[in-house]
């Protein structure tokens, strides 16, 4: 399933990105997720995109009882 997203940059410009490519990797309590993609309209078109999210890792035990409907955790856009 391929993810699109678009930017919006400070100087006004955006940038449309389609990320066809996922990895999650579970390491020293994090989730990182990495995404490869293409920039298809606006700012940088043409250019491959790599995102990575970095999340800490949930206890499956920790959320039985609840709903999670929202993490937080830094998130690094590049365009190549």
């Amino acid at each position: 399933m391929q993810n699109v997203v678009t930017y919006h940059w400070s100087g006004g410009q955006t940038s449309t990105i389609t990320y066809p490519v996922t990895t999650v990797v579970h390491a020293a309590n994090q989730e990182i997720v990495t995404s490869t993609g293409t920039v298809t309209s606006g700012y940088g078109v043409g250019s491959v995109s790599e995102r990575i999210a970095v999340h800490p890792s949930l206890s499956l035990l920790d959320c039985l009882g609840s709903a999670i409907t929202q993490q937080t955790g830094l998130l690094t856009v590049t365009l190549l």
